[in-house]
């Protein structure tokens, strides 16, 4: 073995979508172009590609131009009509129906549909942590973050909810708690892009796989009639009687406080980044992210350190924004 030599590819496979190994460097130009592909389309995920030493010291003499096209790998994007008519006939039989989004809305690019879709249904809305800023916090539909460090609302709406609609969630433990006390009154409807993702923590009534955004678009064009007021005034009046609060004084700063006041101060339209903790659990309340993908936060691993190399990241990305 060489010095410092490990088996990357086998390490790096609990946590990638797909690993490369080069033998050829004739074959680097195909496996990057085909990696961007993979880590792109679908689900997205990491692709890891690994250059051996000798690979690197080749000199290449033909590159890759061709369209890529993966033998076994082709990502279902339009979820099937008829099964998602099924869910139309659902989401109007409901007298309780509940929005549970999270980052898939926001992979999809679907917020502008989910709003017009939520509005249009009067369905309320409830967000997990990574999908904060697919859905303006300011209308009066929005409930906030559901889960363990949710608000009360939010909880009791996905408890009292006789129709969960879940689009691009994992149905993860920080959300659901125990998970046979987890919305127990509902039928499930779950769109998302991945299959796996069916069943594997919570049974769904009407499993759809596709892409969030298509799905939305196709059910916006399908006839739903619901009766929601009731429902509506039962979660206004949670929202009214136990709303997020701190107590303030004069004499010292608090984290909600200061958060608080940068979101106003900003509108809530700069790019904020958080580190892992309860101050991540502060902004996620307290900062009211306008837009999708201007909440950066490490929800799924949850990793320390990693708000300040993701501000890095976004500047560089967005040198226009305020980050």
């Amino acid at each position: 073995d060489g010095f410092q030599e490990a088996d990357v590819v086998g390490i790096t496979v609990p946590v990638t979508k797909h690993n490369y190994q080069v033998r050829d460097v004739n074959h680097v130009s195909r496996i990057v172009q085909e990696a961007f592909y993979i880590a792109k389309s679908g689900r997205p995920g990491p692709v890891l590609i690994d250059i051996p030493k000798d690979v690197q010291n080749a000199k290449v003499t033909s590159f890759f131009n061709e369209e890529v096209d993966i033998p076994g790998y082709k990502p279902e994007l339009v979820p099937d009509s008829m099964k998602l008519r099924e869910v139309a006939k659902a989401i109007s039989k409901s007298k309780r129906p509940l929005l549970y989004i999270g980052g898939g809305v926001i992979h999809s690019g679907g917020s502008d549909e989910l709003f017009e879709f939520a509005r249009e249904n009067r369905i309320p809305v409830v967000s997990t942590l990574m999908g904060l800023g697919a859905y303006p916090p300011g209308d009066p539909l929005f409930l906030g973050m559901l889960g363990m460090h949710g608000t009360y609302a939010a909880n009791m709406a996905v408890t009292e909810c006789d129709l969960l609609l879940a689009l691009g969630v994992r149905f993860d433990d920080r959300v659901t708690g125990k998970l046979e006390l987890f919305s127990p009154h509902s039928k499930k409807v779950q769109i998302d892009i991945d299959p796996s993702e069916f069943h594997k923590n919570v049974t769904v009534e009407h499993p759809i796989v596709g892409d969030v955004k298509k799905a939305l678009h196709m059910l916006l064009h399908m006839s739903i009639y619901t009766q929601t007021d009731e429902w509506l005034q039962k979660v206004k009046a949670w929202k009214e009687e136990y709303p997020l609060s701190y107590k303030q004084k004069e004499s010292e700063l608090k984290p909600q406080h200061v958060i608080n006041l940068v979101s106003e101060l900003t509108n809530g339209e700069a790019i904020v980044t958080t580190e892992v903790g309860q101050h991540q659990m502060w902004a996620a309340h307290f900062y009211k992210a306008r837009k999708p993908r201007t909440f950066l936060t490490s929800g799924g691993l949850g990793t320390m350190g990693f708000g300040f190399p993701a501000a890095i990241g976004a500047q560089l990305a967005k040198e226009e924004e305020l980050v």
